[in-house]
């Protein structure tokens, strides 16, 4: 997935987001479904448990698995309403053809590292995200 950015328009987004007492913000997130049922990401080898996930890796990877262009911090991609990511589930490649699921997902204001557009809609590149 690669992302168009800016970092003021970043720090007013993450500054007005509402997080609860318990400093979360939901979230929605796109998942593949493999053919054990678990959670898998959509383009790279990454199978999600319930709860703290931790994004891995050096630097932003192609659909090919090569290095992008455009380079951020890595980590999950978020939307910040549910259609949106409904849209997302729908319009995106599905490469390995599998199911796939929109689920929310809370995150903690530290955890964002990159905010911009994907697709038209608005993107949160989260470090970490508990489902």
């Amino acid at each position: 997935m690669c992302l168009d950015s800016s970092k003021t328009k970043q720090k007013a987004f993450i500054r007005d987001l509402k997080f609860g007492k318990d400093k979360y913000v939901k979230l929605w997130k796109v998942f593949d479904v493999d053919e054990e049922d678990n959670l898998v990401a959509q383009f790279h080898d990454y199978k999600f448990k319930k709860g703290k996930n931790t994004a891995k890796g050096e630097f932003i990877k192609t659909y090919s698995g090569g290095k992008s262009d455009y380079q951020y911090k890595p980590g999950f991609h978020c939307f910040s309403n549910k259609k949106d990511a409904e849209a997302w589930e729908f319009e995106s490649n599905n490469m390995y053809n599998r199911k796939r699921v929109v689920l929310p997902v809370k995150v903690r204001k530290s955890w964002i590292t990159n905010v911009g557009i994907q697709s038209g809609n608005l993107v949160l590149v989260c470090k970490h995200i508990f489902i």
